[in-house]
């Protein structure tokens, strides 16, 4: 989010299109400061406050966890909170020899109902040639986050994962047309 706090109407016209589900789990990086600013003061309040102020009654957050600038809320229906149990939160520094938290993950797990679920945003190596350093942030992360959990339902993962294309020397425009080319040149496929 390049340090930005949304303003109310960008709010509304990132979500108002998907209003109507009983869970959303928002993770962001970047939220309110810099990476480099979020070391030092990583408060989202604000951040949360306006989510809440868009989300209104029908809404609460059941639980936030915060890594410097890597940032998640997850806010349920309140009808079915009483539905609601088990919520932990962990994180996981994967920046400089993973003591840094510049880099990352958070995540959040809680069981409604019988199903366990675990969300995990994520903020991992930026730059094309570390892509290989990137595989073993978020092998780290999620072993991490998913080693206390023999049995969950669902595992939700989400946020800058940095995966770039390679070796791509084609015409963008090209691309958009046969949208599925892309596909050879993704890390992800590596």
């Amino acid at each position: 989010m390049h340090g930005l706090n949304p303003t109310p109407n960008e709010i509304k016209s990132l979500l108002d299109p998907h209003k109507n589900f009983d869970i959303y789990a928002i993770g962001s990086e970047e939220c309110l400061r810099s990476i480099f600013k979020s070391l030092f003061y990583s408060d989202k309040t604000t951040w949360e406050t306006n989510l809440k102020n868009y989300f209104g009654k029908e809404y609460d957050i059941i639980q936030s966890e915060t890594l410097c600038a890597i940032h998640l809320v997850i806010f349920v229906r309140i009808s079915l909170l009483k539905n609601l149990h088990r919520v932990e939160c962990n994180k996981v520094k994967t920046g400089a020899k993973n003591l840094l938290g510049n880099k990352g993950a958070v995540g959040i797990s809680f069981k409604i109902f019988n199903l366990s679920i675990m969300i995990i945003n994520c903020h991992l190596a930026a730059l094309q040639s570390r892509s290989h350093q990137r595989n073993i942030d978020f092998q780290r992360c999620v072993e991490n986050m998913t080693n206390d959990y023999p049995s969950l339902d669902f595992v939700v993962l989400m946020g800058d994962l940095n995966y770039r294309l390679n070796n791509l020397n084609v015409d963008m425009k090209k691309i958009q047309v046969e949208h599925l080319s892309f596909l050879n040149y993704d890390q992800l496929n590596y």
